[in-house]
């Protein structure tokens, strides 16, 4: 990430971050550079490993795999290819904090607490 960028976060060389999105977090090693331009961080290397510290969807991955962060969609519709490789994401400090519940995740909880409740009262939800 940019040098300027990290200072005003508190980020330091070889630190761990959490990068995250709406989809998901990852724990990485920061490397502050000037060679980057303010405001754009870049992933040198990623991993093909998912390792969540918790439950799938739940908890930030330490294994490093940039590709969860990035958009589902493809680069046209008749392809299967991943647009382009990138994404609008956050970085701070990783407080060793390892739940991050994602919104796809936090979808299905609020559907399964609706349906939980719609059952407790012996409705059913309308199709």
């Amino acid at each position: 990430m940019n040098l300027g960028d990290a200072r005003a976060r508190g980020i330091k060389k070889l630190d761990r971050v959490k990068v995250f999105n709406d989809r998901a977090a990852v724990i990485c090693a920061a490397l502050p550079t000037q060679r980057l331009p303010r405001g754009v961080c870049h992933g040198y290397e990623s991993s093909a490993i998912y390792d969540p510290m918790g439950d799938p969807g739940k908890s930030v991955d330490r294994g490093g795999c940039l590709n969860l962060l990035t958009p589902e969609r493809t680069q046209t519709k008749s392809t299967h290819s991943l647009a382009g490789a990138n994404s609008l994401v956050q970085i701070e400090v990783w407080d060793r904090r390892t739940e991050h519940m994602s919104a796809a995740f936090a979808q299905m909880e609020k559907d399964r607490e609706v349906k939980e409740t719609l059952k407790a009262a012996s409705l059913v939800p309308a199709k």
